[in-house]
């Protein structure tokens, strides 16, 4: 994201990059580019980043609903997921 503080974004990003190629898209919103990077994990069939497995995999649960065969148990997500739903 680009822009002083978050009330004034003015730029969204979403990196793809194999190797040394890298494909750079500019987004509408910070909203837009959590989606399109959300989706790019799984059209492509990525793994989450270590780092941030559990946030990935609340957000996967949380607002996309869906569960997959390789989700790792979490003890946090599933601690913090029924409060999100409606």
């Amino acid at each position: 994201m680009a822009g002083d503080d978050l009330s004034s974004i003015h730029g969204s990003y979403v990196v793809v990059s194999r190797g040394q190629d890298e494909l750079l898209y500019k987004l509408e919103s910070p909203l837009r580019a959590l989606d399109v990077c959300f989706k790019a994990y799984h059209s492509l069939h990525l793994k989450y980043p270590v780092q941030s497995y559990g946030v990935w995999l609340l957000i996967q649960k949380a607002v996309y609903n869906f569960d997959t065969a390789w989700d790792e148990k979490r003890t946090a997500v599933h601690t913090l997921l029924p409060s999100l739903r409606c």
